[in-house]
């Protein structure tokens, strides 16, 4: 299953839009879009915890998919069979 966070935060908030992707990247995700991530493993409690005191999650939405259409571009990213 793949996990996609997507994302529109404010400019106003830039410094926490880049922490924000700094988390998802030291979290094993992957740049899909500018504003979209996207990874087979779950963002773990630190990171949801770090969403929700800054307040960033009224900005976010985390999608869980079975699948996603010809996903062999990202299945090579994550060295998945």
């Amino acid at each position: 299953k793949w996990r996609l966070v997507i994302f529109d935060i404010p400019e106003e908030a830039k410094v926490e839009r880049n922490q924000l992707r700094r988390l998802l990247v030291e979290n094993a995700f992957k740049k899909m879009q500018a504003s979209v991530y996207i990874s087979p493993h779950p963002l773990n409690r630190e990171a949801l915890q770090y969403l929700k005191e800054t307040g960033l999650n009224k900005f976010i939405r985390v999608i869980l998919a079975e699948e996603i259409d010809d996903d062999s571009d990202m299945r090579r990213l994550f060295q998945l069979g």
